[in-house]
C-alpha cells in the first residue's frame, strides 16, 4: 500500500511546528502539533522548504550568517558559491599542474579512470594529495575568507548545452539548516548570477530530508516578525519607511549617488531620511540585478528593528525619492523574516512580536481560496481594505420593504451560477464609487462565522474574487511562504521518481523541487499560428520505445539564459493534465530536448506545490515502477 500524509491548519500556528509520522494514513491539526520539536519530522528526516537559510557552523567569519539555499532534489549534489578557486596537488606526478589541467589529469589517472564515475569515493582521490583553495566572501563586510580544504572527488557535470562535461572540485564541509548539521560533499563554483548562492542536492539530502517545495523558509517561520502595515526601521541611525509588495520578488531601497567599484566589488551610495537627513554607506556589491531592463546593485543593508535587534535585508539600489517609502520589502526579504498584520501599523515600537503573540489570527497568502457562503472564491489581502470586498462582474440594487436589497451571482465549483439576494447593511463610500455592504457566512478552518463584506463591480471581465480586508478576523496576518493557508493541500509523501500519466501514457519523471515549471522532452520544435492561435508541434520520446507527434496550443513563452551564453533560448510552454497517483493537475509545461537525460520529464514546483512532499532518496512512493 502507498502512504498517504495529510494535515490540515487550524487557528494561527505556523507550519514550521507540525510532526508527521510515518503512518499509512495520518493527519492532525496544527494545534495539536505545535508544542512539538521546532524541527519537523517524518521518518527522522528533517522537512525543509524549497528555500532555507543555511549556515557556514565551522568557519569562524560566517558564525551566525545566514545564506539563502535552495533546496533541490534534482541536483545530485550541493553546491556554493566561491571565487578564486585554485587546485595544486604536491603527487609527483601532477604537481606542475594546477586548476582545470590537473583535474581534467587526475580522473584519466589508471585507478580512476577504471571506476564508474557513480562509485568515486574520497579515498580513491585521497593518494594524489590535492588540494583546493577558494574563497568565500562575507555578504556583509566583504572580507574574502580564504578556505583550504583536500580535494574529496571530482564532480563531472553535463549540463544542457554543452557536449564537453564541466569538471568541478568537489570537497567535504559541514553546513546547518535549523538544528541539523551535515558535513557534506560540496561543489565549489560561480554561483554570481544565480538566486542563491547554496544548492541543496542530494548530498545533503539523503537520508536527512524531506522537501516541500511549495512553502519557503519552512524552518525558521516559527521566529519569524509581525510587522505592522505600516512600519518605520533605521539605516545607519536614519529613520527610513517601510512599505510592501508581494508581488515584487526583491526589496529596493532609496539610494543616490550610487557609485560601483568594479575592482574592489563596493558600492558607495546615500540614503536619506524624511528630514533630509543623509548617510553614505559604502558596502560590498552582491550582484547586479536587472529591473527593467537597467542593472541595480543589490547589496545587504544592516538594518535596525529597535529593541537591540538588527537585520542584514537584501536590496537593489534605486531612486525611490518620489515614493513614499525609502524601502519596499519584496518576497525574498518578508518570506526570509517577516508577517504582515493587516490591522495594526508601527508593531515594532510595542517590541519583537511573533505569531505565537497573536493567538486569535489567521494566515492567509496572496494566493487563497475562501469559503464564502459555501462557495469557494479565489481570494488574496490587500494591506489598504479594512471591509472585505466581493468582486463581481454585476449587482442589481432593488427595494423590497423600502428596504435596499442587492441581486448579485456568483459559480460555484461546478461553474454554475448561484443567484443571491441580500439585504444592504450600510453602504461604503470609496471615492467616488458606493459599495453595498451585506452580512454572509465565512468558513475558516472549519468554522462558519457572519461577517460583512462589501461589494464592487469588476472593471473588466473576470473570474468572481475576494479582496480580504483586516476586519475579516480578529488579527489578519499576511504569510507569503506557500498558498492556500485557509483551505491547504493535504501532504503527500514521494519519491524523487515517480509514474506519471500524460499524453495518455504512463512513464518515469523527475521530481525536482529546483524547477519552477514542470518540462517534457521535446525536439523538432515547430511553432505554428491556427485561426489567429499560436500553436506547436513537437516530438515527444522516451526511454520506454514511445516515440510521437504531438500538437498544442501555447500559452506562453519562458526565456532560458545558459551560464556563459548571450543569447537567451525562448521555449514554448503548454498546459498539460498530469496524474501522479491520486493528484490530477492541469498544469503548464515548457518543451525542452531532454534526450540526453534518463527521465523525459520534470514535474516543478507549478505540480508539487498541490501538497507533494517529496523524498530525497526514495523513489516510487505513490507508484509502481514500471
Amino acid at each position: 500500500m502507498k502512504k498517504f500524509v495529510g494535515i490540515f491548519f487550524v487557528s494561527v500556528m505556523p507550519l514550521v511546528s507540525f510532526i508527521l509520522h510515518a503512518q499509512e494514513h495520518y493527519s492532525q491539526t496544527l494545534t495539536n502539533m505545535m508544542h512539538n520539536s521546532a524541527i519537523n519530522a517524518l521518518s527522522d528526516k528533517i522537512i525543509l522548504g524549497r528555500t532555507e537559510q543555511v549556515y557556514f557552523d565551522d568557519i569562524k567569519q560566517l558564525e551566525h550568517v545566514p545564506f539563502a539555499g535552495k533546496i533541490d532534489t534534482g541536483a545530485d549534489t550541493t553546491s556554493i558559491h566561491a571565487t578564486n578557486i585554485h587546485i595544486t596537488s604536491t603527487h609527483p606526478k601532477l604537481r606542475q599542474l594546477t586548476d582545470q589541467a590537473l583535474l581534467e589529469k587526475l580522473i584519466k589517472v589508471d585507478t580512476i579512470d577504471r571506476v564508474s564515475r557513480s562509485n568515486w569515493t574520497g579515498d580513491l582521490f585521497k593518494p594524489y594529495q590535492v588540494s583546493v583553495n577558494f574563497v568565500i566572501t562575507h555578504p556583509y563586510n566583504g572580507e574574502k575568507i580564504q578556505i583550504t580544504r583536500p580535494l574529496e572527488r571530482v564532480s563531472v557535470i553535463r549540463n544542457r548545452t554543452d557536449t564537453k562535461p564541466i569538471l568541478r572540485p568537489t570537497i567535504t564541509l559541514p553546513l546547518s539548516i535549523a538544528d541539523k548539521t551535515v558535513t557534506t560533499e560540496v561543489n565549489l563554483t560561480d554561483r554570481a548570477h544565480f538566486s542563491t548562492p547554496i544548492l541543496i542536492g542530494k548530498t545533503f539530502l539523503k537520508h536527512n530530508a524531506w522537501v516541500l517545495a511549495g512553502y519557503d523558509y519552512l524552518q525558521t517561520e516559527s521566529s519569524a516578525i509581525v510587522l505592522g502595515k505600516k512600519e518605520q526601521v533605521q539605516i545607519e541611525g536614519l529613520s527610513q519607511k517601510v512599505s510592501y509588495s508581494i508581488q515584487h520578488r526583491y526589496s529596493a531601497l532609496n539610494a543616490r549617488n550610487i557609485d560601483i567599484d568594479a575592482s574592489s566589488q563596493r558600492v558607495s551610495f546615500t540614503i536619506n531620511d524624511s528630514k533630509k537627513n543623509t548617510r553614505q554607506l559604502t558596502l560590498p556589491l552582491i550582484r547586479m540585478l536587472n529591473v527593467g531592463g537597467k542593472p541595480r546593485p543589490l547589496v545587504y543593508v544592516p538594518v535596525s528593528l529597535g529593541h537591540n535587534r538588527t537585520q542584514h535585508w537584501l536590496v537593489y539600489l534605486t531612486d525611490r525619492s518620489e515614493l513614499n517609502s525609502q524601502i519596499r520589502l519584496g518576497k525574498n526579504t518578508l518570506n526570509r523574516h517577516f508577517m504582515i498584520d493587516l490591522g495594526t501599523r508601527n508593531l515594532l515600537k510595542k517590541g519583537i512580536k511573533t505569531a505565537e503573540n497573536f493567538p486569535n489570527a489567521i494566515q492567509v497568502s496572496s494566493n487563497e481560496l475562501l469559503k464564502l457562503d459555501n462557495i469557494l472564491i479565489p481570494a488574496s489581502p490587500s494591506l489598504t481594505v479594512q471591509t472585505s470586498v466581493l468582486v463581481v462582474s454585476d449587482y442589481k440594487i432593488t427595494k423590497k420593504n423600502d428596504k435596499d436589497w442587492v441581486r448579485y451571482t456568483l459559480k460555484n465549483s461546478e461553474g454554475q451560477k448561484q443567484e443571491f439576494f441580500k439585504p444592504i447593511v450600510k453602504k461604503l463610500v470609496v471615492g467616488s464609487e458606493i459599495r453595498p455592504v451585506v452580512l454572509g457566512n465565512f468558513a475558516i478552518h472549519g468554522q462558519e462565522k457572519e461577517q460583512a463584506y462589501a461589494l464592487k463591480r469588476s472593471e473588466k471581465p473576470s473570474d468572481d474574487h475576494i479582496i480580504i480586508g483586516s476586519k475579516l478576523y480578529d488579527h489578519v496576518l499576511i504569510n507569503n511562504r506557500g498558498e492556500h493557508l485557509l483551505n491547504p493541500y493535504p501532504i503527500i509523501k514521494a519519491g524523487n521518481v515517480e509514474v506519471v500519466q500524460a499524453l495518455g501514457r504512463s512513464f518515469p519523471a523527475k521530481l525536482d523541487t529546483g524547477a519552477d515549471v514542470s518540462s517534457i522532452s521535446a525536439y523538432d520544435i515547430k511553432p505554428f499560428e491556427k485561426d489567429g492561435r499560436s500553436m506547436v508541434s513537437f516530438t515527444y520520446s522516451n526511454d520506454l520505445g514511445v516515440k510521437e507527434r504531438i500538437t498544442a496550443k501555447v500559452v506562453d513563452t519562458i526565456k532560458i539564459t545558459e551560464k556563459n551564453r548571450q543569447d537567451a533560448t525562448v521555449r514554448p510552454i503548454i498546459e498539460m493534465t498530469i496524474k501522479v497517483g491520486a493528484l490530477e493537475k492541469k498544469v503548464q509545461v515548457n518543451l525542452q530536448d531532454r534526450r540526453r537525460f534518463k527521465y523525459s520529464m520534470i514535474l516543478g514546483r507549478n505540480f508539487l506545490k498541490h501538497g507533494v512532499l517529496v523524498s530525497s532518496d526514495e523513489q516510487y512512493l505513490l507508484t509502481e515502477a514500471l
